[in-house]
């Protein structure tokens, strides 16, 4: 997530390459998304809070998404024709590797649950 907004994420025959940093709102949103994975990374002694910031994470690459996904559609209304680039697929793995961190998170959480009883 963190290189989103400097990858391209539509080609169109105007522009060789429109990458996020040329629209503000995407660009925040992604960057926003990406320090919110950053964080939680540290977080690991407090799930909840991991957990939290996960979602939101997930949240706002949704809403990265959301945004790439209007802008391709409206250029496409605009009388030019706009290509997904590589940027798009970042973001899916984005996605998916958000949600697969929240599953390990719940995971690793009802593990030393375990080990708690245990003792």
């Amino acid at each position: 997530m963190g290189v989103f907004p400097w990858v391209p994420f539509g080609t169109s025959a105007e522009y060789n390459c429109i990458p996020a940093y040329y629209d503000t709102p995407t660009l925040v949103l992604g960057l926003v998304a990406c320090a919110l994975y950053f964080i939680a990374i540290f977080l690991f002694k407090n799930f909840k809070a991991q957990k939290i910031l996960v979602n939101f994470g997930l949240l706002f690459n949704f809403a990265t998404g959301a945004m790439v996904a209007y802008l391709n559609l409206a250029a496409d209304t605009n009388g030019f024709s706009m290509f997904w680039a590589v940027g798009c697929y970042l973001l899916v793995a984005a996605f998916i590797l958000g949600y697969w961190a929240k599953r390990r998170i719940i995971k690793d959480e009802r593990l030393l649950r375990s080990y708690d009883r245990l003792r």
